[in-house]
């Protein structure tokens, strides 16, 4: 007993600083621990506000410009919050939209009814790159073409 307690009177300094190097790594996976958290509570509010926004589309013109406009004023956050690959979904449905802007004004029960199953697939898809998606936020997207 008496060596042990020797033992750390001697080497206390190194024993006190390996205890600071523990807390200190422990200190910062929790900070990226809860930064991680931080993005995935962004990405679940931004895909909520989706929800809510691609509820009303009918498969008219109207609502397509609606939510044409609703994913240019929040395209930042989905380049921050998603990696390139998953943000070109987000660029498909802003496409598909589009050409449902410039096609011809139509009321035909048919073409609204295949406009909406069209959107849907297209909207699963951004919901799945939203929910799924684990990784921080990237830079990749935000970056000036020269």
């Amino acid at each position: 007993m008496g060596e042990i307690i020797k033992f750390l009177q001697q080497n206390g300094d190194w024993i006190a600083g390996l205890g600071m190097v523990f807390f200190a790594g422990v200190q910062v996976w929790l900070m990226f621990s809860q930064n991680r958290q931080q993005l995935l509570l962004k990405r679940l509010e931004l895909l909520q506000q989706f929800d809510e926004i691609a509820i009303k589309f009918d498969g008219s013109i109207e609502t397509a410009i609606e939510i044409q406009e609703w994913l240019s004023k929040h395209q930042s956050v989905f380049a921050v919050l998603l990696k390139k690959k998953d943000v070109k979904t987000v660029e498909n449905l802003f496409n598909f939209l589009m050409g449902i802007r410039k096609s011809p004004k139509t009321n035909e029960t048919q073409v609204l009814i295949q406009r909406v199953k069209d959107f849907n697939i297209i909207a699963n898809k951004v919901t799945l790159c939203l929910g799924k998606a684990r990784y921080g936020m990237t830079k990749e997207n935000l970056i000036k073409i020269k």
